[in-house]
């Protein structure tokens, strides 16, 4: 025995088999240690920004002098009731919520520690039953401030809730809209990924101690710098990455656990393509192309046409600061505020300015949404408002000139004076606009040159084209002037012809 420990401490393959079988350990638990609760918070952020824009958006739709009159079971077959109700409705099948997850509160009379119910979905209302209150609710009810809780369990699951106030025609908090989903099912494949992650860990752990040097060198530390590879390219948001480990053992399992969340999160991407407008309103004279190409796995530009009330057309081009997942997830709360403030029929620069009082709080570390929305009639006047983007042109018979800005980019809490902050202008028969991303006059050239303004206007100015020819050729244009360079920034295009 004593010969055999000896033996075991002169060698030097067991000893680097001990320092590879701690190294291994300790990197799992590095890795996992510093990804995994990203992961999580990332998840818990996600749910709230999504039910903050819900409950935001909804609550300034709901008329709040009809909600201030139901307060009593009775009220519940009331006009009012049925017309809230139904906006809820719409609400709950527009964002796949059920009726447990969206109710109206207001304050209990009688107590202050505690809510009762007003407007619900449900087939049998309940209209003033009681509810305690929530730490989060007060702020709502006494300041007008928009809140949203975190992670927090009861007897159904996980759970996370946003509040939104409704106000009068006075600006009086006359309740509160809560939006809710339950988290579990988020969690449920992150917690799967979280055991599968640490039996395999272990289990290489146990495997590579019967191993030798070889082995060691050849089956662990190659596969484990595979592993960290994939690891680091998610967090670079390189979901296209993949760990390709061929060895039949748990890396393999592994690396095929971190592939099916790079699809996942590759999966996030193609949610937010589905995003880009399908069915492009050209109609009413009206003749429109729209494209969009990330230069990563999610894009901050936001491009959409939809239709409006009274023959009009609604149209928008966006683009948010920076790369990746987060303004990818900004630019779906301004997707999904703008089109919904879009059906109250304000003009557009009112309607920015909401959303940049909607938004604001969101636009942390210095980000900022430049934007034009504008609206299209059947006339021919076109009324938008330019916070702050370009390129922006008209094309005409007279040549070519800007949509000049009316207020700073989305963010900078800036708010245009009645009757300001927008423009209309009448396009005549074979008139264009052109909006685009900077990603297409910002191009770089193998030699260092951007673009440019006056690279667009030749690319665009041929309106014998129509307006999807216009779009491809465009796109010709700033590839063939980045040639094997990586585009640097999403190039967005939207061009729209009047006939």
């Amino acid at each position: 025995m004593s010969r055999l420990l000896r033996g075991i401490r002169a060698s030097v393959s067991i000893k680097l088999l001990v320092v590879s079988e701690l190294l291994l350990l300790f990197t799992i638990a590095l890795l996992m240690l510093r990804v995994l609760p990203e992961m999580r918070s990332q998840i818990v952020t996600d749910i709230q920004n999504r039910l903050l824009a819900i409950a935001n958006t909804t609550a300034l739709s709901l008329d709040g002098e009809a909600l201030r009159t139901i307060r009593e079971p009775a009220d519940a077959r009331t006009p009012a009731f049925s017309a809230l109700k139904l906006q809820l409705k719409r609400v709950q099948a527009v964002n796949n919520l059920t009726d447990d997850n969206i109710y109206t509160f207001y304050i209990d009379p009688a107590s202050a520690g505690r809510v009762r119910f007003g407007v619900m979905t449900h087939p049998s209302p309940f209209v003033g039953d009681p509810y305690p209150m929530r730490d989060k609710m007060l702020p709502v009810f006494a300041n007008g401030r928009s809140e949203v809780t975190e992670l927090y369990r009861d007897e159904y699951g996980q759970w996370i809730s946003a509040y939104a106030p409704i106000l009068d025609s006075r600006g009086a908090v006359v309740g509160l809209l809560d939006v809710n989903e339950k988290a579990d099912a988020y969690f449920a494949g992150y917690h799967a990924v979280l055991r599968t992650v640490w039996y395999l860990g272990v289990g290489v752990l146990v495997a590579s101690s019967l191993l030798g040097w070889v082995i060691v060198t050849n089956l662990v530390v190659r596969p484990m710098r595979a592993v960290e590879n994939g690891m680091q390219a998610l967090r670079r948001s390189e979901f296209n990455h993949r760990v390709n480990l061929q060895t039949g053992d748990e890396f393999q399992r592994l690396g095929d656990t971190f592939n099916r969340l790079a699809r996942e999160l590759n999966a996030a991407r193609s949610v937010q393509a589905s995003f880009a407008p399908k069915d492009i309103p050209s109609r009413h004279g009206w003749r429109i192309a729209a494209v969009s190409e990330p230069c990563e796995a999610t894009a901050g530009d936001y491009v959409d046409a939809f239709d409006l009330p009274g023959d009009r057309i609604g149209v928008v081009v966006a683009d948010v600061t920076g790369h990746g997942l987060a303004p990818a997830l900004l630019m779906s709360a301004c997707r999904s505020a703008l089109r919904a403030m879009s059906a109250l029929d304000a003009s557009p620069a009112r309607i920015v300015d909401r959303l940049d009082a909607m938004l604001s709080a969101d636009l942390t570390e210095g980000r900022f949404i430049t934007l034009l929305f504008g609206v299209l009639h059947s006339d021919g006047r076109f009324t938008y408002c330019n916070a702050g983007h370009g390129p922006a042109l008209i094309l005409s018979d007279q040549g070519a000139a800007p949509l000049a800005a009316h207020r700073p980019p989305v963010g900078i809490n800036w708010q245009s004076e009645d009757g300001q902050g927008e423009t209309t202008i009448l396009l005549k028969s074979h008139d264009r606009l052109l909006l685009a991303s900077d990603g297409v006059t910002e191009a770089w050239s193998e030699s260092n040159q951007q673009f440019g303004e006056d690279r667009l206007i030749e690319a665009v100015g041929d309106r014998s084209l129509d307006t999807n020819q216009t779009v491809q050729r465009l796109l010709s244009a700033v590839a063939a002037h980045r040639g094997r360079r990586e585009p640097s920034d999403d190039l967005t295009i939207l061009c729209i012809d009047r006939e």
